[in-house]
């Protein structure tokens, strides 16, 4: 075969390739398992001792692939745990309780084209990402004696680790998975029923699988 023809027909590929990624659009429904970390909970300078039980996750996205290695992703994620355990301080009695979270979240992705693979006609391939938005809202719920008190703060500086894998059934359609760490550092949320405040820590990890539409 005649070498320009050749190349020809390899920079012709290459560039329906990268068409088919550049300025594209996707949407993601997901889901999946949220573990906050244990955490201490002052309030008036008593700290109690909180651990929570793994808990739910979901969300969506809508996603904007830059170029076959880069895309960039606008999501909202709702989690919640509830209290698990609580030793000390103000909230020592407290029976019931949960830390639940809405954000928003705008995400950065790199997509690892040099390690894509097929296995049994599925595509699969690797991403990492980093995340920067807000914790919309974060609340925190206790029931004392069976009265119920609530602790919230909205717009929380909060950011994300992102990894992951996705795997393409058609041209549209792909099935993903991830896992990720969550962080927003120390934050004061205050009684929606008096002025009272308390400090906990926000971050852990989460689990989740989810379905892709590429446009």
């Amino acid at each position: 075969m005649n070498p320009l023809k050749t190349i020809a027909i390899l920079a012709t590929a290459t560039s329906i390739t990268q068409a088919n990624y550049k300025d594209s659009l996707y949407v993601d429904m997901f889901a999946g398992s949220s573990f906050l970390a244990s955490s201490d909970i002052i309030q008036r300078s008593m700290t109690t001792e909180a651990d929570f039980d793994p808990g739910n996750m979901f969300g969506a996205r809508i996603g904007y692939h830059h170029n076959v290695n880069w895309a960039f992703e606008l999501e909202y994620i709702y989690r919640r745990n509830d209290l698990d355990t609580v030793s000390g301080g103000a909230f020592a009695t407290a029976t019931e309780g949960d830390y639940a979270s809405t954000s928003v979240m705008f995400n950065a992705i790199y997509n690892f084209d040099n390690l894509k693979k097929e296995f049994a006609g599925i595509k699969w391939q690797p991403y990492a990402g980093l995340g920067i938005g807000v914790l919309t809202e974060a609340d925190i719920d206790f029931t004392i004696s069976g009265v119920e008190t609530e602790y919230e703060k909205d717009f929380i500086p909060a950011a994300q680790l992102i990894l992951g894998s996705k795997f393409a059934i058609n041209n549209n359609w792909a099935l993903f998975g991830e896992i990720r760490y969550t962080f927003a550092g120390n934050i004061d949320l205050r009684s929606t029923s008096d002025s009272s405040e308390v400090s906990i820590d926000y971050g852990g990890s989460s689990a989740l699988i989810g379905i892709r539409y590429n446009f």
